[in-house]
């Protein structure tokens, strides 16, 4: 009997495998191309150091011609949780510097667009002479020694220079070495090899397809901003075809926070805090953060976005003739085909009247209704000179360093005289909400040279659904003071 049990069970286990590794050859045979190639890219870390890799790094080191340097010690200086921070000499005594010369990086990135030039790029602020010289120093994984060579250092924006303040944005660029299939792994910036602050490299790979037709990277939202304000500007971009937003954030009100954590669950929106890249508190200080933050945007989507957008949440491109900017898209890179698209600026002051608000029809504005101000702020100004706080929407894949206005260096293989396309009035503009910000005199001037412009009303009804829908699942009271 014991021995008839014995067989039986080993029967029923023996058809248990069997019918198991059925299952698991169905599982195989059915899953999709697309989720086998996920699989191999994740099986394979790109910074994974290779042997013939390791072989070629010995190599040239044993050769002389490239240095190398091992530190003892490193030091991990994170200001404000988000700054790689590297200091320099000390100033003289009796000089004008009243503090040794540093660099605060944001974040490095690998650009693989060019297979023979590859480059690791960083972006950051840093109060020294663009003429001071900077090392840069690779690690592979798994090899101890980095690499050094001298980086290349660009000025990327205005600066701030005061009394007080000397800081430029700037870019730094160095080349790892040649002939290496593994990407480097960490980078560091220094004036001194005994100063080394290593910085994790971001490495945007390409993509077989866009997530997203067109993503946008605002600049800082800083202090205040009306919650009511914000839910009709994100709905407005969202009606347009902006399918994810990029928020950088710092010391924003509750209501706010309240507003994006909503947007954030959504997936429409995604948010990372901003801090100071120096240790003084002002506006301007402020200010010196939005370079390397969104060029930080521009790499991380760089093969997420087919185009990226780059405004303030006071700014929102409108399309003229057509219903949605994917639509503009669509015909410009037909008749107009270019690597960026530039967009006028049009003021809409909050100083000027507002126009009556009408809900299907009705000029009586149920309670339950909200005043959005893209559609009772209808009296503008005539564009703004050529040039003059545009906008634009970007190919991040033909761009090196983007501002907040335009594309500011392109790849080497876009045309110097055909880089940038500026759209026609009548196919698109920037519609600039804010109060007069000039002098008094001048504001006094143009105040009244308004006229009126209806080119919003088309998105009217959508948008008033999309506004209340949104307040209703927000269940937090939110009232504006822009009107």
């Amino acid at each position: 009997m014991r021995v008839r049990q014995v067989r039986q069970l080993s029967t029923v286990a023996l058809f248990l495998c069997a019918f198991a590794a059925l299952i698991r050859l169905w599982l195989v045979s059915t899953r999709s191309p697309h989720h086998s190639k996920q699989e191999a890219t994740t099986e394979t870390s790109p910074f994974e150091l290779r042997d013939q890799d390791r072989e070629r790094l010995r190599a040239l080191k044993r050769s002389g011609g490239t240095k190398y340097y091992r530190a003892s010690a490193y030091r991990r200086i994170l200001r404000h949780g988000m700054w790689y921070v590297t200091t320099g000499p000390p100033p003289p005594p009796g000089g004008q510097n009243r503090s040794p010369v540093e660099i605060s990086i944001y974040g490095a990135y690998i650009d693989t667009r060019d297979k023979k030039n590859l480059l690791i790029r960083a972006f950051g602020v840093s109060n020294s002479s663009s003429e001071t010289p900077v090392r840069c120093l690779v690690w592979y994984l798994g090899f101890a020694d980095a690499v050094m060579s001298n980086a290349t250092v660009y000025d990327t924006g205005r600066g701030l220079y005061s009394n007080e303040l000397s800081f430029q944005e700037r870019m730094y660029a160095c080349q790892p070495p040649e002939n290496i299939e593994a990407l480097p792994k960490l980078v560091a910036f220094t004036f001194e090899i005994d100063d080394v602050n290593p910085i994790p490299i971001v490495a945007p790979l390409p993509a077989s397809d866009f997530q997203h037709d067109i993503g946008l990277c605002t600049a800082i939202t800083y202090g205040y901003a009306d919650p009511l304000w914000l839910v009709e500007w994100i709905e407005f971009n969202r009606l347009l075809g902006i399918t994810e937003i990029n928020f950088h954030v710092s010391n924003v009100s509750d209501e706010v926070t309240t507003v994006l954590a909503y947007y954030v669950r959504t997936g429409l929106v995604r948010v990372k805090p901003v801090a100071a890249p120096v240790t003084e508190s002002c506006f301007w200080c402020m200010k010196l953060a939005t370079i390397p933050i969104l060029n930080d945007c521009m790499y991380r989507n760089m093969y997420r976005y087919r185009y990226l957008a780059v405004t303030d949440v006071d700014e929102i491109v409108v399309p003229r003739r057509h219903d949605s900017l994917r639509d503009l898209l669509r015909h410009l890179d037909v008749f107009y085909p270019s690597p960026a698209y530039i967009f006028s600026n049009v003021y809409f002051f909050l100083d000027f009247p507002l126009s009556p608000f009408q809900e299907n029809g009705s000029a009586t504005r149920p309670t339950t209704v909200p005043v959005l101000t893209t559609m009772t702020k209808l009296w503008r100004l005539k564009p703004s000179k050529r040039g003059y706080a545009t906008k634009s929407l970007v190919n991040p894949r033909l761009c090196e360093v983007v501002q907040n206005h335009y594309c500011l260096r392109r790849t080497a293989d876009v045309s110097k005289e055909y880089w940038a396309t500026e759209v026609k009035h009548d196919l698109g503009l920037l519609h600039h909400y804010k109060k007069c910000h000039f002098e008094l005199e001048e504001c006094r001037r143009l105040l009244p040279s308004y006229f009126k412009d209806n080119s919003v009303e088309k998105f009217k009804d959508n948008l008033v659904f999309r506004v209340k829908e949104t307040l209703a699942n927000i269940s937090v009271a939110i009232q504006s003071s822009r009107i």
